[in-house]
């Protein structure tokens, strides 16, 4: 995903949280959007995409238009420790999940030892016609029509 389209991702993604939530058919009313910056003694910032705090537990969101590989499921890995390191006052259960326009439905798995697994909650957005989408907002814009909440966080995922 190119910068500008990441970072309209996570802006829409902030305002509109509690529908991205429907889109991938997670549960839970937020309670709080987190800041999703964080640098460590590396120069490096560490971003993940959004983190909410639901009620019961703190869910990190990555939007991924790649095949998850496994340099990703280390940073993702990385930045549930980090945020549970630096944020996770309440002690909720982290979650990681993916909307992906490329990979099914699904768990991925990080194996870290032999008694260890990291899992990657994976929801996918491949089987929706981007093109078709795409023409449909093209000509809500033609009659001059709004945009739904929904409408606004897929364009942003379409867009790249």
């Amino acid at each position: 995903m190119k910068f500008h389209e990441d970072v309209i991702f996570k802006n829409n993604g902030q305002i509109y949280g509690q529908e991205l939530m429907a889109i991938m058919k997670i549960e839970g009313r937020i309670v709080e959007v987190h800041q999703t910056e964080y640098s460590i003694i590396d120069p490096k910032m560490y971003k993940p995409d959004l983190v909410f705090e639901l009620e019961d537990r703190i869910i990190i969101v990555e939007f991924q238009s790649i095949y998850i590989d496994i340099n990703d499921k280390r940073r993702f890995r990385f930045y549930t420790a980090l945020f549970d390191q630096i944020k996770n006052k309440s002690e909720k259960d982290i979650e990681v999940h993916v909307l992906s326009t490329v990979e099914g439905e699904g768990i991925k798995c990080y194996r870290i030892n032999p008694d260890s697994t990291f899992p990657i909650y994976v929801h996918s957005l491949k089987d929706y016609d981007g093109d078709e989408f795409i023409n449909r907002m093209n000509a809500k814009i033609g009659n001059n029509s709004e945009f739904t909440e929904r409408e606004l966080l897929l364009i942003a995922c379409f867009a790249s």
